[in-house]
């Protein structure tokens, strides 16, 4: 478990206009180092992710299965 660990995360949705329900959202994440093994003998560094997001509500979508 690294000793250090933070993320920060923000989303946004369209509200009005041609593109309402289109959102995305962003977010980074960072991880300390810590060790892989038990016996504390394999040092992995620290590192930072960035993710994205797209997201688009479909509103009354028809979600069942006929068949």
């Amino acid at each position: 478990m690294p000793e250090q660990m933070a993320s920060l995360w923000a989303d946004y949705s369209i509200q009005q206009g041609p593109l309402t329900s289109l959102g995305l959202g962003a977010g980074v994440r960072y991880v300390g180092k810590t060790w892989a093994d038990t016996n504390n003998s394999i040092r992995v560094p620290d590192y930072t992710l960035f993710d994205a997001a797209l997201h688009y509500d479909l509103g009354e979508l028809d979600r069942s299965l006929r068949g």
